[in-house]
């Protein structure tokens, strides 16, 4: 009797590396498309524990509804679906998403003692969205699951803000604004945008301006990432750190800002080609980006924490 072959394991990596770069070819950029399109502002989660998905997992989620044409943002595991008397469509593709924690492992010393040793561990997991379930046959139906949430989003988003004013004031980074190019300058430690009415909208002006200051961590006394050490502009690294700047400010903005997010930055050229040579290069760079990015992201928020912020009156007058 011939022995059943397994399966060889699926790279996580790769397969989420190729679906980013089929997205960036197409011109499509997975973090700076809306989300929750469809679904107002509901973050990825799971349908059935409501848990909300945080770190990478939401990028992930966004990656594979692009590349497989989904809008839902609720996703399950297939055991879930089973339990719920769902079936998972025949040729649906799963979501990869990620999750870390910490675990005990017994172990014996040389003493015959036996000790708890703590270790972290990261998994892949799968998941489906529930645009690839089906419930013709369930007595529970998905809709049931499902509360449809309000949008709220103000009608008028050319007028300043003073929310995201106060928080790009607490940063305290130096801003100067005039010109028609929008900048970091790590010599200098300094930022350049043009005036807020010069943008043709207010999400083109904050996406920009906190774009920037993802550059602005950077810094060697903040995050000292080597992005900064860079002295080309046409080199990989230079173009990496572009993409950690672009995938700070779509965080930073999904996070605290979700109604304001612009999709394309202005004053910007277009990074595209350098972010494909090196993520053809390295199947795992796009993961190192969005882990600095957060981690950037994290640092600016953290600086809200504590405002030391202007008033309201000398924010509209900056």
């Amino acid at each position: 009797m011939a022995t059943k072959q397994k399966a060889t394991p699926i790279d996580k990596y790769e397969l989420i590396t190729n679906q980013i770069c089929t997205l960036l070819e197409q011109g499509i950029k997975p973090w700076r498309k809306p989300w929750k399109a469809g679904y107002d502002r509901i973050p990825f989660q799971n349908l059935i524990t409501r848990h909300v998905y945080t770190g990478s997992n939401p990028l992930w989620c966004a990656v594979s509804n692009l590349t497989n044409g989904h809008d839902s943002p609720f996703f399950i595991t297939f055991k879930q679906a089973k339990d719920q008397g769902w079936q998972v469509k025949k040729g649906s593709k799963s979501a990869w998403i990620r999750f870390a924690g910490i675990t005990e492992k017994e172990a014996e010393n040389d003493a015959g003692e036996i000790t708890k040793e703590r270790i972290k561990f990261s998994k892949f997991s799968s998941v489906f969205s529930m645009d690839c379930i089906d419930d013709l046959d369930a007595d529970k139906k998905i809709v049931d699951f499902i509360q449809e949430l309000t949008d709220d989003t103000p009608d008028n988003l050319d007028q300043r803000i003073l929310t995201i004013d106060e928080f790009i004031a607490n940063t305290q980074a130096a801003i100067v604004y005039g010109g028609n190019r929008a900048c970091y300058s790590p010599s200098r430690d300094e930022i350049r945008l043009p005036v807020f009415e010069n943008f043709s909208s207010a999400k083109a002006a904050y996406s920009t301006a906190v774009h920037e200051l993802g550059h602005w961590t950077g810094h060697q006394s903040r995050l000292d990432r080597e992005g900064m050490k860079s002295t080309s502009h046409g080199d990989e690294i230079y173009a990496f750190e572009e993409l950690v700047a672009e995938l700070t400010s779509a965080f930073v903005c999904d996070r605290l800002f979700p109604e304001y997010m612009e999709q394309d930055l202005e004053h910007h050229a277009n990074y595209l080609g350098g972010w494909l040579t090196g993520l053809k290069k390295d199947d795992k760079a796009f993961f190192r980006a969005v882990s600095q990015a957060q981690k950037a992201a994290d640092h600016l928020i953290d600086l809200n924490d504590k405002p030391i912020v202007q008033t309201a009156s000398e924010l509209v007058a900056a």
